[in-house]
């Protein structure tokens, strides 16, 4: 029970180094911390999640600051993209019955041995 617990906290509260950080990352990361009055830690977490595009939660993030819009106007975006998807899923599946069905009619009928 100790190690199950130790590991569970070991993975939670892990650390890591970034070795070799161009001095112009550093600079910027500097900048934006005390710009935005957070810690080092904090922008560099978001400069990596940002860059890799992805949310803390592990969710694919979508960057709209190019757009001037409200969140009301993000949420129905990513609603609409998320109905698309669904829609397109929906066809594939909808196009590999079909075709299963035509080829199961264009197949010979077995000889049935007596």
């Amino acid at each position: 029970m100790i190690a199950d617990s130790a590991c569970t906290a070991y993975t939670f509260c892990m650390q890591m180094t970034i070795r070799n950080i161009p001095k112009a990352v550093r600079q910027r990361l500097v900048s934006e911390s005390k710009k935005r009055d957070i810690s080092l830690n904090q922008a560099a977490l978001e400069a990596m999640a940002k860059g890799l595009q992805v949310t803390f939660d592990g969710k694919p993030a979508w960057d709209f600051s190019f757009f001037s819009m409200t969140d009301e106007d993000r949420d129905a975006i990513l609603d609409s993209v998320a109905k698309s998807d669904a829609a397109d899923i929906a066809g594939q599946k909808r196009k590999l019955r079909e075709n299963r069905a035509r080829h199961k009619s264009l197949r010979r009928p077995r000889k049935r041995s007596a």
